[in-house]
């Protein structure tokens, strides 16, 4: 998974990926707050990246966004510094690289030998272990909410709100 922007795989196809997100349109101010929430709060996108990778050896994602549909519908798109201007001119959505000043690699302190989206779905998939093995561990600390009625475990969850919907 990880590799550096001067030494990257040979890949026998560029992929990116998109979640649609639905806005409600009273919220829907046409800026990409959907998408960096997606980034930087979620683990979905990364996962997803990942996930495509293992089942398709020698597929090499190369971007991720979130399509955010509301009263307007915007394709973001976060990209690997190898392939930005490509995806740039492709017009396949409006590009960003808003991870490239805050991830790279564990134990690398030169950010021009990290491959920032590599880094950033490295940290995002690290961020989803650690749930995880908590959560196997026990450490389990639920909020209760009226969004309990959504879930399928209620009748096991002594913390589960119940009533008032």
């Amino acid at each position: 998974m990880d590799f550096e922007t001067k030494k990257p795989p040979k890949s026998s196809r560029l992929i990116i990926l998109r979640d649609i997100k639905s806005l409600d349109g009273t919220k829907d101010n046409g800026e990409n707050e959907r998408h960096l929430k997606g980034l930087f709060h979620e683990l979905q996108l990364a996962l997803y990246a990942r996930a495509w990778e293992i089942a398709n050896p020698g597929d090499r994602v190369i971007g991720v966004g979130a399509t955010q549909v509301g009263n307007q519908t915007q394709q973001y798109l976060e990209v690997d510094p190898e392939f930005s201007d490509m995806c740039s001119n492709m017009q396949v959505g409006i590009v960003g690289n808003d991870t490239h000043g805050h991830y790279r690699l564990p134990g690398d302190f030169k950010d021009e030998t990290s491959n920032p989206f590599r880094a950033w779905m490295r940290e995002r998939i690290t961020t989803a272990m650690r749930v995880i093995e908590s959560a196997q561990s026990g450490n389990i600390h639920p909020e209760p909410s009226n969004l309990c009625k959504y879930c399928p475990i209620i009748d096991a969850c002594p913390s589960a709100k119940r009533g008032g919907w």
